[in-house]
């Protein structure tokens, strides 16, 4: 599969660690968030710091992988303009992700933990 993606778009082979790190950055954040706002048996209970931890790493532990759909809205400060896309997102342990969009163009962003590759089939 990784030979296909890159006889695709062979000059869009890039590398990225710093946003890998962000990536995985993003993604505790949200296991973070969603534990947090979970209810743990009662509204209005304070849970401490390490159960809390505890509970994300836990979860982290139990899934392999994790897809959702996502809307997405970027602001363009040049142009003062507002650019909205949708599509569905797919992680896999350890590192990797795909996007693909679905609006308002067909594009697809595909990262195996080391490298990341951009695949728009109106410019193959």
């Amino acid at each position: 599969m990784r030979e296909e993606r890159e006889r695709k778009s062979p000059s869009c082979k890039y590398s990225f660690p710093k946003m890998e790190k962000a990536m995985n950055g993003k993604i505790w954040l949200w296991i973070g968030v969603l534990a947090v706002l979970w209810p743990a048996g009662g509204w209005g209970q304070t849970l401490p710091l390490d159960e809390v931890l505890g509970r994300i790493q836990e979860q982290y532990e139990k899934h392999a992988d994790f897809k959702a759909n996502f809307a997405q809205e970027a602001t363009i400060k040049s142009l003062n303009k507002k650019q909205q896309a949708e599509g569905t997102v797919y992680f896999k342990k350890p590192g990797k992700m795909h996007w693909m969009y679905s609006k308002p163009t067909k594009q697809q962003i595909i990262s195996d933990g080391r490298s990341l590759w951009n695949y728009q089939p109106e410019n193959k």
